[in-house]
């Protein structure tokens, strides 16, 4: 929607509450929700319903649990898997959003933990005996925020558990080492190190790609636009309406740049969609006057 693009709101009319905030409280609720589902199991050895329908596990995609390469980033195995989760987020994702702004933000977050999770996935069903077991955490979406932030600033100081002091860059490589290494040789330490590779093959995918520069559309934008375009365009039946018979039908007129549209509806349409498909193609810098002044107006007819 025009309405939730950045450059057409103003300040004082955002959230209070950034991204990373939603994201951290989204990962509570979660875990909250699954503190609950756990009080109700009868028996200690019993698999949580929470847990075997929203864990990421090979039963659940032999079963067609397909949800769950998504839903697996909201559920963790414990209060303190949570918190280092919820440090991540606080000291990365704050950073890397005030460098994408909200939407690529969350756009890395989730395709990097689904990501992490088909890579995951994948492996656990050739090699079930390595792989294998319920898989969950935000590490694989944290993973790809990582990657983000260390090729985006690689002279930036990180401190690794929090003392060692090192340049993004060597923590981006070290972690993308110690991921691939024991990938390639599980060492059955119930981490998902595959999940955290695929995070952090697509973030690093995500800034060489250039994605996280305004200007170049996301991947899958243009089939979502195209999405609604055709919702919005598609004929809406009304069942008050009275049939035509056809002599009362008036031949389409022909817009031309100098008829000014009847709504708002039709404004929107004419003038401001073209606009945004020109800025998701080139950017925002590369419109003119009348079309940065096309953009306020309809601003503010938002906000009436």
């Amino acid at each position: 929607m025009l309405s939730d693009r950045d450059y057409m709101r103003d300040a004082d009319r955002r959230s209070p509450l950034s991204m990373t905030a939603k994201l951290m409280i989204a990962l509570v609720g979660a875990f909250m929700l699954q503190m609950i589902n756990m009080s109700h199991m009868t028996r200690p050895t019993d698999v949580p319903a929470f847990i075997e329908y929203f864990a990421l596990s090979p039963a659940g995609l032999r079963n067609g649990y397909v949800w769950q390469v998504f839903t697996f980033q909201f559920l963790h195995g414990g209060l303190t898997h949570l918190l280092f989760n919820l440090l991540g987020l606080w000291f990365i994702g704050r950073v890397v959003e005030q460098f994408l702004g909200a939407t690529r933000f969350l756009y890395v977050y989730l395709i990097g933990g689904v990501i992490g999770g088909v890579l995951q996935g994948l492996l656990a069903a050739v090699f079930p005996n390595s792989y294998g077991g319920y898989v969950v955490g935000a590490s694989a979406g944290l993973s790809a925020l990582l990657s983000v932030f260390c090729l985006m600033a690689p002279r930036a100081e990180l401190r690794v558990m929090l003392i060692i002091p090192l340049q993004a860059i060597w923590v981006f490589w070290i972690s993308l080492g110690i991921a691939g290494f024991f990938t390639l040789v599980p060492p059955r330490d119930g981490i998902a190190h595959a999940a955290h590779l695929g995070g952090l093959l697509f973030g690093a995918l995500f800034v060489v790609k250039g994605w996280h520069q305004d200007f170049h559309p996301l991947p899958g934008a243009r089939w979502w636009q195209a999405f609604l375009l055709l919702w919005k365009r598609a004929p809406k039946s009304n069942p008050r309406s009275t049939p035509s018979t056809g002599k009362d039908r008036v031949p389409p007129r022909v817009v031309t740049g100098t008829v000014p549209p009847k709504n708002e509806q039709e404004f929107m349409a004419r003038e401001v969609d073209p606009i945004l498909d020109k800025i998701a193609a080139h950017g925002i810098h590369s419109l003119t006057d009348r079309e940065r002044a096309i953009l306020e107006n309809a601003r503010k007819k938002i906000r009436r």
